[in-house]
């Protein structure tokens, strides 16, 4: 059983009961046990042969990316809608993800650009009072393929000495090589993975309009030159440099095309 926090909860509300129920426990270690055998198997497989087995979330299929790893203890809404994962399959390293659910307000663009997702355990029943859904259910809607169940500990410690490399998470297993209950990897899938290089990242993710709002004192810093007045500070200025694809500044939230000139 891998659900640690609901069994701790449940041991914290027996004992303040004064009873120690282990039928409580048996019950929803069952309950996860079957949750667990529905899920149905995918595979991490990476660029030098290293095979991870684990269970599917999200969107079913095959997927290509960097694989690479992100040590935030929360956060994990952000990275998923960070431009700057534009094609790469990201890593947890913290064991738990999705315990607080989907909130729209935490997103950081308006869709995920990732091209896979990795976690150790994916929170199945989230907790927060402006929780908005479930992650896999996100992911879904979002087509991301996922998986959550493997080693998350020897994945970062193999991509921390080698750097980033290529992978591929497959969750649809029907055409796959399964001999002894081991996936078999021949060299053309090894090809496809390294063959695999992000392309036109900045041109994916960039927008098409100026977009600017925001509470101003003054002339739009869009209109005739730049406000004379003060504007209200609202927060810090934060630039992308990884792919140079953002400018964002939550000054006067506004945003600009990749190929935007500005004329003086």
């Amino acid at each position: 059983m891998t659900d640690y926090g609901k069994m701790a909860i449940l041991l914290s509300e027996n004992k303040n009961n004064g009873v120690h129920s282990m039928g409580n426990l048996f019950s929803h270690g069952v309950n996860a046990f079957l949750f667990e055998e529905h899920m149905s198997k995918a595979y991490l497989i990476l660029a030098d042969g290293t095979v991870f087995e684990g269970n599917a979330i999200g969107a079913t299929g095959k997927t290509i990316g960097e694989t690479v790893f992100t040590t935030g203890m929360t956060g994990y809404l952000e990275t998923l809608t960070d431009p700057s994962y534009f094609g790469q399959i990201v890593t947890q390293t913290f064991p738990l993800i999705g315990n607080y659910g989907v909130i729209s307000e935490d997103f950081e663009s308006k869709k995920s650009w990732v091209r896979g997702y990795v976690v150790r355990e994916l929170c199945d029943e989230p907790s927060n009072f402006r929780c908005g859904g479930e992650l896999d259910a996100f992911l879904k809607a979002q087509n991301i393929i996922g998986i959550a169940g493997i080693d998350t500990r020897r994945l970062t410690k193999i991509l921390r000495e080698a750097g980033v490399m290529n992978g591929m998470i497959v969750s649809e297993t029907d055409n796959l090589k399964i001999e002894n209950g081991k996936l078999k990897i021949d060299n053309d899938i090894l090809e496809e993975i390294r063959a695999y290089k992000i392309e036109n990242a900045v041109a994916s993710v960039q927008q098409n309009e100026v977009n600017a709002s925001g509470d101003f004192k003054g002339r739009s810093p869009l209109g005739e030159g730049v406000a004379s007045n003060e504007v209200r500070a609202q927060g810090e200025i934060r630039f992308a440099i990884e792919f140079c694809i953002r400018l964002i500044s939550k000054v006067c939230k506004t945003r600009f095309p990749l190929l935007y000139e500005i004329g003086f």
